[in-house]
């Protein structure tokens, strides 16, 4: 794979980036009038010359742009794969102000309870407002609300295991295509219920 950018051959600003498969007949690409191609090479530090434009300008500041280095490539990467796991993740969680804090009482409650020798209605309130909604007795609220919670540790932690091996191996790529390689790589889990 190749990285180009596309200037206008008067003045010498860049006008856009292209991305290009080595075989590709870069001669087939329909530039607008008064613009031509650079070829960025590996190491990004230099640029090499396509189409002989004068090199002079490739000292001016205002023509090359800053490109991004494989350091900058690979943080859009890992926050890429964080934005994927939360992604994943808000499709199956309910994302309301202080539900997380309810759900986690709730798990609290209903583990209590499963652990009590005599439970209290009255000392599970959260388990109680469940009762004909979720289980017809505060033992089947329990029951189901620990179920739930451990259905969604497990589904979790595949999540988090992608995001935490990818962002590692994000971190020891050499190159743009193994990092390309990485992220075509991502698969997420479905959580089927």
């Amino acid at each position: 794979m190749k990285n180009f950018i596309i200037y206008n051959e008067a003045t010498g600003k860049i006008t856009g980036r292209l991305k290009a498969p080595d075989h590709y007949d870069l001669g087939e690409l329909p530039l607008e009038a008064g613009h031509d191609l650079l070829e960025r090479i590996a190491d990004y530090s230099q640029m090499v010359d396509i189409s002989s434009p004068d090199l002079s300008l490739m000292n001016d500041p205002d023509f090359v742009e800053p490109v991004d280095t494989l350091d900058d490539l690979k943080a859009r990467a890992k926050n890429d794969i964080d934005e994927g796991a939360g992604t994943i993740r808000g499709r199956y969680i309910t994302s309301v102000r202080g539900q997380p804090e309810t759900y986690m009482i709730k798990e609290a409650e209903a583990n209590e309870y499963l652990k009590a020798s005599n439970p209290l209605a009255s000392e599970y309130p959260m388990l109680a407002a469940e009762i004909g909604i979720n289980g017809d007795t505060m033992a089947e609220v329990a029951t189901m609300i620990v179920s739930k919670a451990n259905e969604w540790r497990q589904f979790a932690s595949v999540i988090e295991n992608i995001r935490l091996s990818k962002k590692k191996a994000i971190d020891e790529v050499v190159n743009e295509d193994e990092l390309t390689a990485i992220i075509a790589d991502v698969q997420w889990p479905e959580y089927i219920e």
